[in-house]
């Protein structure tokens, strides 16, 4: 910096726009800085002598200036100035780090509580961060998060008016009859459940829901293998990344077979990627169709009240070109 400023000075000298507080400002920075004297002086040589020389002697002047300076810097006098200065910055920052050392030792509870509280102090705005970011990023993961939503159901409940999230399994099918035009999907969802997967010998419980066919488009699952269309046999599984390495290794699960339950097999027609902790579905483990979930309780079909049983979960997204307040208290 401060040879930058020399050198602007001098511009302003050699152009006869300096001030006399800048010519004694230049003087002075000259006498702190020694090593520059060279290249001034050489610059005001050449200066004082390009009046009335052609164009190419002018540049082949030059070309000398640049050259002289340049084996000036290169000298032994300009390293040893060079050497100087540096050491004399390293000489600097170390007694900087002496005097803070000392004066950390002399007051050692003093510094402890200080440092300690700065430390203390930058974990939890950290900590307070990275929490914020996990809220204000919740279910972002799905394209459409502001548009899906979960039904619930307002009634009467043992004499008593509340809502709950439990509904009965003809509630998608009612929604979809009844309002169609104002949901992109309506998909009917078991509650999260561990089951046994078999491969051979080999045993693995692990946790999913079973779902109406719509819902991996509707969480816009992003499929590593298969598509997103994978639910519509009711013998089928999507598996997720972590789950189908778990079972397979690195080899390609795309239309294995796997028992499910030690009852039946069913074959793989995708995996997608892991959804992140900060999601509802994060435990999903695996995706199965709702139509095996009617398979194996086929009391839900032959209820005499359908109404009567609350055994299920509702999901939607709203279309778009509606929105919530169209939806809200429906019947």
């Amino acid at each position: 910096m401060t040879e930058d400023r020399i050198w602007l000075l001098m511009a302003r000298r050699l152009a006869g726009e300096a001030s006399e507080e800048a010519l004694k400002e230049l003087e002075k920075l000259i006498e702190e800085n020694p090593g520059i004297t060279y290249q001034l002086e050489t610059i005001l040589n050449y200066w004082s002598h390009t009046k009335n020389i052609t164009k190419e002697q002018d540049n082949e002047a030059l070309r000398k200036l640049l050259a002289r300076i340049k084996e000036r810097e290169t000298s032994d006098e300009a390293v040893l100035i060079r050497e100087y200065e540096n050491r004399k910055l390293n000489f600097m920052f170390r007694n900087y780090f002496k005097t803070a050392w000392r004066t950390l030792v002399r007051g050692k509870g003093y510094s402890a509580i200080n440092i300690g509280g700065l430390a203390i102090g930058m974990a939890v705005a950290a900590l307070i961060g990275l929490w914020v970011h996990d809220e204000l990023t919740f279910n972002k993961y799905h394209k459409n998060y502001d548009h899906i939503a979960q039904v619930m159901q307002h009634g009467n409940f043992n004499g008593e008016w509340d809502s709950q999230t439990a509904n009965p399994g003809v509630m998608g099918p009612e929604i979809r009859a009844k309002h169609g035009s104002d949901f992109a999907y309506v998909v009917q969802s078991s509650w999260p459940e561990s089951h046994l997967f078999s491969i051979g010998d080999k045993h693995f419980l692990k946790r999913g829901n079973f779902f109406e066919p719509d819902a991996p488009e509707m969480l816009t699952l992003n499929m590593l293998k298969g598509t997103r269309a994978g639910l519509k046999d009711p013998y089928s599984i999507m598996l997720s990344a972590s789950t189908a390495e778990a079972l397979f290794g690195k080899e390609d699960p795309l239309h294995k077979t796997l028992r499910f339950e030690k009852e039946r097999d069913v074959i793989i027609t995708g995996v997608y990627e892991d959804l992140p902790a900060n999601t509802t579905f994060s435990f999903l483990e695996f995706i199965m169709p709702w139509d095996m979930w009617l398979i194996r309780n086929p009391w839900a079909k032959e209820m005499a009240n359908p109404w009567g049983n609350n055994f299920s979960q509702t999901f939607v997204q709203i279309a778009d070109n509606a929105d919530y307040g169209c939806c809200v208290g429906k019947n």
